[in-house]
């Protein structure tokens, strides 16, 4: 278990502001900015926005598990940025609702990976669909002849060579 950074200490805080915004708002306020539906989104929306941009740039050493987080992350926060868009567009309650859990599902996404390690069991479970490169040609020996001629059978790519350019000694 590694210890938290500064980014991490600040991006704390910055989602327990969030909750007490949020808490606020539904005990009826009578704060200017977080009074309505419109003013508490766009406060959760200032909040997270710096919450997400203390996270670390990189997903992590490579590791399929640090992609997966990453890719996950992703999701959450582009959900989150159109529902905060609908949100400060309607001011509805429902809205805000959303932002603020998908906004500390990814603090704790974000806390739990860092906190691991890269440790944590694969979210997917589908295998990836990688290439295999093609094979490389062998050369040949061609002992028939005085001294050494190397033989690349052809690829499938390319034609056939001719038979009688084959057999022919080279000069």
């Amino acid at each position: 278990m590694k210890l938290m950074t500064w980014k991490d200490a600040i991006a704390t805080l910055l989602t327990g502001a969030i909750i007490a915004v949020y808490t606020a708002f539904l005990s009826g306020t009578s704060l200017w900015l977080i009074s309505s539906g419109r003013g508490a989104t766009a406060a959760v929306l200032v909040l997270g926005m710096g919450a997400w941009a203390l996270r670390p740039l990189n997903p992590g050493t490579g590791h399929q598990t640090a992609l997966d987080f990453a890719g996950v992350a992703t999701m959450i926060s582009n959900i989150a940025l159109l529902v905060a868009v609908i949100g400060l567009f309607t001011g509805s309650t429902v809205a805000l609702t959303i932002l603020v859990v998908g906004t500390v599902v990814l603090w704790l996404i974000t806390t739990i990976r860092r906190a691991s390690g890269d440790s944590l069991p694969s979210i997917t479970t589908l295998p990836s669909k990688r290439r295999r490169p093609a094979p490389v040609p062998t050369a040949t020996l061609h002992e028939g002849y005085h001294h050494s001629v190397l033989e690349v059978p052809p690829s499938a790519d390319s034609p056939a060579p001719d038979q009688a350019d084959r057999d022919r000694p080279v000069s």
